[in-house]
């Protein structure tokens, strides 16, 4: 079940006493300018000291330090990673992946976004939790099919996993072109379906990533009934969250982060 953002500024996944699940809005944080408030990226020209005290706001979220904090340095792929506490030790983002596995407690895995969508999984009945970024780019390279078949391998059942797909631009406010479609045609392994709609403009399409994402799980063995969507729209709702393209690629990142208690 999702929770919209109200009085605590996120908005949260329920959907197990032993898990938290949280997408964090703009809100209550330190940043100035086009970051105001709670921008979490290093990476968007923000002032670092600004961004350590939001990452620290989030951390008290779950009653951890920033040190429970891991996160990763995402590329736009379709790569994931089973992390533990030595992965966080370091203090340094995981290189080169878009997505985080963990079965152990009190480790927060932590992305960033302004568009693309949060994608929480997790298996209750095994102990594991994860998160990813699916941007088209890691849509069409089926990410969610990766973070699937990590923990297949580890013996656990597609249908014991539930998955919460978060706030992102909605198909309301994301136009592509054909170049965007064609890898994600491939990637559904199917003509034009539900994932998108032809817009006026020749060529052109609203996309709807919640829905090519549902998709690509069902694929994957999640039953359709384990997926929960938001459906907040981050371009549709500039007083919560920060969107690449409405505020043109200057503004801030909003975070994803689950954690096992």
């Amino acid at each position: 079940m999702w929770i919209d953002p109200g009085p605590e500024v996120y908005a949260e996944w329920r959907i197990d006493p032993e898990i938290r699940a949280l997408v964090s809005t703009r809100q209550e944080g330190v940043s100035q300018g086009p970051f105001q408030s709670l921008n979490l990226s290093f990476n968007v020209g923000d002032e670092s000291q600004a961004v350590l005290s939001n990452r620290s706001r989030v951390a008290q979220w779950f009653e951890c330090a920033p040190a429970d904090m891991i996160w990763a340095e995402q590329v736009h792929g379709g790569r994931v990673k089973r992390v533990t506490r030595t992965d966080a030790s370091t203090g340094e983002a995981i290189s080169g992946v878009d997505g985080l596995l963990t079965d152990e407690h009190h480790l927060i895995l932590s992305l960033v976004f302004a568009d693309c969508v949060p994608i929480f999984l997790a298996s209750p009945e095994h102990g594991w939790v994860g998160v990813v970024h699916a941007g088209w780019r890691g849509t069409a390279a089926k990410i969610v099919e990766s973070a699937v078949l990590e923990w297949v391998s580890l013996g656990i059942s597609p249908r014991s996993i539930w998955a919460g797909i978060g706030p992102s631009i909605g198909p309301c406010c994301y136009e592509v072109d054909e170049p965007v479609i064609a890898p994600l045609r491939q990637a559904l392994g199917s003509g034009d379906g539900p994932g998108w709609t032809a817009n006026p403009r020749a060529g052109h399409y609203q996309l709807d990533l919640w829905q090519v994402n549902r998709q690509l799980l069902v694929q994957a063995g999640v039953w359709d009934q384990h997926i929960e969507t938001s459906g907040l729209c981050t371009s549709c709702q500039p007083q919560w969250f920060f969107s690449h393209r409405r505020d043109q690629g200057r503004t801030g990142r909003i975070g994803s982060f689950i954690c096992r208690r």
